[in-house]
């Protein structure tokens, strides 16, 4: 058996700008010539047999371009969703998915994985999905095994993407064989994680990080993780909820297991972490795959470079983030990542 994770897209909310500057060597210039860069951020976890055939499929986020990309990437619908957060550029294939899987599926409806309020704010917009899914809630710091996927189980650890994101979570994934299991985290969009010291905990080693960060600096009213934060900390702390629990976690409320999960978190020796760096360093996370990158806010408000793959891996390496003994990578679109209980990642 074999753990894989395909990344389906890796855009944000607007992939390609359409009307953005061209020219040699431009981010915008590299990503426009390839198709597949025109899909937002999605995952699809595979378990495979010993012969290479999937077993079950699990996607992360069904955005913009997702379904072209499951079409050419097998054609195979998945057994189970999950949704980070509410935003349309992570659920805007689900109307297409859904009528798929009406038309196709083994089973009546599709089961779709999020948290109360995530739901609750995409019935709102898409009120006639509910007749083709079957939400299984992931309330905030419980384990859920999806019924669908044998041997996975899914928790929810709730973040701040901003005000207008209701729900938004981080995604912590555990494969459990018969002898070992081993435990990858899709951090979905936000700004930084409302962890509790036994979430911290339980991250610890975690094998993969797939981590959002739309910038290498920060620029909190992005609502998005930087990669670090250390050079410009006061660009953070200018800004009026820096540190603020009670604010960050108000798209929380209303949610069942809300206050259950904050109870545990105490506003006064909370760790709140504002890039990526820093997170993955204090978890001792293996690897961490970096996804969403597109520099615009580095570039308008710090006059930093927009970097290609390449320049990006090679500033992390040479000292631009805290890499200690942490594996970066920055995967494409329609790459597979074979991920193994030693901890190596494996791309194809």
């Amino acid at each position: 058996m074999s753990y894989v994770v395909r990344l389906n897209g890796r855009g944000n909310a607007w992939p390609i700008e359409l009307g953005a500057p061209q020219g040699p060597g431009s981010r915008h210039t590299a990503l426009a010539g390839d198709f597949r860069e025109y899909a937002n951020t999605s995952f699809s976890i595979i378990r495979e047999d010993a012969h290479g055939n999937q077993e079950w499929s699990v996607l992360i986020d069904v955005g913009m371009g997702i379904v072209d990309a499951l079409v050419r990437g097998g054609n195979r619908l998945p057994d189970a969703v999950v949704i980070t957060h509410p935003h349309f550029d992570h659920v805007a294939g689900l109307d297409w998915l859904v009528a798929s899987h009406s038309r196709h599926g083994v089973r009546p409806k599709l089961p779709v994985y999020a948290t109360e309020r995530c739901w609750a704010d995409i019935m709102t917009r898409f009120s006639w999905l509910a007749a083709g899914t079957e939400l299984c809630v992931l309330p905030l710091g419980h384990a859920v095994r999806v019924s669908t996927a044998s041997g996975l189980q899914l928790k929810a650890l709730p973040v701040f993407h901003g005000d207008y994101a209701p729900g938004a979570s981080m995604i912590l994934t555990e494969l459990q064989e018969a002898e070992s299991s081993f435990r990858v985290l899709f951090t979905g969009d936000l700004l930084c994680p409302l962890l509790r010291r036994s979430d911290v905990e339980e991250l610890r080693a975690v094998v993969a990080v797939f981590a959002d960060c739309n910038t290498r600096f920060p620029w909190p009213r992005s609502n998005h993780w930087s990669i670090v934060v250390e050079e410009y900390r006061k660009v953070l702390e200018t800004w009026d909820r820096y540190g603020k629990l009670e604010a960050l976690r108000r798209p929380h409320a209303g949610d069942p297991s809300e206050e259950q999960y904050f109870s545990g978190v105490d506003p006064e020796s909370t760790q709140l972490f504002w890039a990526v760096d820093e997170f993955v360093e204090a978890i001792a996370a293996k690897n961490v795959c970096v996804v969403h990158y597109s520099g615009y806010e580095d570039a308008k408000h710090h006059g930093r470079d927009i970097l290609s793959d390449e320049e990006l891996v090679t500033w992390i390496r040479g000292g631009g983030a805290r890499a200690g003994s942490v594996e970066w990578h920055i995967p494409r679109p329609g790459q597979l990542c074979s991920i193994g209980t030693d901890g190596r990642l494996t791309w194809r």
